[in-house]
């Protein structure tokens, strides 16, 4: 564990002493995540510039670490108005998910939350709708950049 840690943050170049949100590094904008939704989901709803404040209909891409992402939605019910959709951390091969619980209490499109949901369950996160809220489920990072397609189309319902 220890030497997991000592990878992340200082082989990786992880570590950011504020701990501020940031653009996305020029390696997480070309990645094939990334760039599936910038073409799926139109650049016209995507936010990314430094500073960018999150809207709604938009899409927030940024970032705590160089090797990571967090694609963000808005969301008036949350203290930090958004929410994160999915996340990658310190370069690894996973992607994260909130819990069924979070989407529910901080998203409230209801034909959103179904669809992403079930592509999730179907594709792997079957703890999903068992986790606390603030637990996560993840998929591996090759199923997720697999069904690209599928995935912006559920995201697409908040834009729109």
């Amino acid at each position: 564990m220890l030497l997991k840690l000592i990878h992340y943050y200082v082989i990786e170049g992880n570590f950011k002493s504020n701990n501020k949100r940031t653009s996305l590094s020029v390696a997480m904008r070309d990645s094939l995540i990334i760039t599936a939704l910038y073409e799926n989901v139109g650049v016209e709803h995507i936010l990314d510039q430094p500073g960018s404040k999150h809207q709604d209909g938009k899409l927030l891409f940024n970032t705590v670490g160089e090797n990571g992402f967090s694609v963000r939605v808005f969301s008036r019910k949350s203290q930090s108005s958004s929410i994160s959709l999915m996340n990658r951390t310190g370069g690894g091969n996973t992607i994260h998910f909130p819990s069924y619980l979070k989407l529910k209490l901080y998203i409230s499109d209801n034909e959103f939350i179904q669809r992403y949901t079930n592509f999730l369950i179907s594709h792997g996160c079957r703890d999903i709708k068992e986790i606390t809220e603030m637990q996560q489920t993840s998929l591996p990072i090759k199923i997720v950049e697999a069904n690209m397609e599928k995935l912006s189309n559920c995201i697409r319902l908040l834009m729109f």
